[in-house]
C-alpha cells in the first residue's frame, strides 16, 4: 500500500507537458523574483497612500491619484493570478 502510493506522489511531482509548461510560472524564475520585490513595494506604500486616502478624502486628489489607485490595484491582480500559476515546491 505505501508502494502505491510513492509510486503515485512520483508520477505526480512529474513536470507538466504541453500546454501546461507555457502556463506554470517557475517559483524560482527571474519573473518570479521580480514580481516578489514589485508586490513587496506595492504593498508597502500603498497602505501609505490609502491611509491618506482615508484622512483627507478622495477628493484631496487629482487625476494622477486616481491613476495610482488603479497601479495598485492592478499590481494586486497580477500578483493573484501570478500565486495561482506559481508551481509549488515542498519544503526539504
Amino acid at each position: 500500500m505505501i508502494d502505491d502510493f510513492n509510486s503515485t506522489h512520483v508520477s505526480l511531482k512529474k513536470k507538466g507537458s504541453g500546454w501546461q509548461s507555457y502556463i506554470i510560472i517557475s517559483c524560482k524564475s527571474q519573473f518570479s523574483t521580480c514580481w516578489h520585490f514589485v508586490d513587496i513595494i506595492s504593498c508597502i506604500t500603498s497602505s501609505y497612500f490609502y491611509a491618506y486616502l482615508a484622512t483627507f478624502g478622495f477628493d484631496s486628489i487629482d487625476y494622477s491619484g486616481t491613476i495610482v489607485v488603479y497601479i495598485y490595484e492592478s499590481v494586486f491582480v497580477v500578483s493573484m493570478i501570478k500565486h495561482f500559476l506559481t508551481d509549488f515546491e515542498p519544503d526539504g
